[in-house]
C-alpha cells in the first residue's frame, strides 16, 4: 500500500490500492470501516459502464443481468439440467427432450454464425 493522507483524528492511512489480505487487516486495525469516496475509482462502481472503451460499448445497451456471463451460464445450466431430469423419466419424455434440444442447437448455430 502507499501512504495517502489523514483519515479521522490521529490516523495516518495508507491508500492507493490493496494488494492482499494483510492490507485489509491494517485498514481494519486503524479503524477504517469503508474506503473514502475520493479513493473509489470509477471502474469499481456500478456506474462504471459510463466510461466503457469502444470495443465494450455493445454491453452498455444490454440488460444488466444478461451482461453477466456467470448469470447467463448458471441460468442456462440449471434449465439444461431440468430438461435432462424431465427427459430421463421415460422413453417418450426422452424423445421429446432430444427433439427440443436438437432444435435449440440448430437455432443457436444459426444465431452464433
Amino acid at each position: 500500500m502507499q501512504r495517502g493522507g489523514k483519515h479521522g483524528p490521529g490516523h495516518n492511512i495508507m491508500f492507493c490500492f490493496i494488494r492482499g489480505l494483510e492490507d485489509i487487516y491494517v485498514l481494519l486495525h486503524l479503524g477504517v470501516r469503508e474506503i473514502p469516496e475520493v479513493h473509489i475509482m470509477k471502474r469499481w462502481t456500478k456506474n462504471a459502464c459510463e466510461n466503457l472503451p469502444e470495443h465494450l460499448m455493445i454491453y452498455k445497451a444490454c440488460n444488466s443481468a444478461l451482461k453477466d456471463a456467470t448469470y447467463r451460464h448458471s441460468s442456462l445450466y440449471s434449465k439444461a439440467l431440468e430438461i435432462v431430469q424431465m427427459g430421463d423419466k421415460n422413453t417418450e419424455a426422452y424423445g421429446a427432450a432430444m427433439k427440443q434440444l436438437l432444435d435449440a442447437i440448430s437455432v443457436l448455430n444459426d444465431i452464433n454464425q
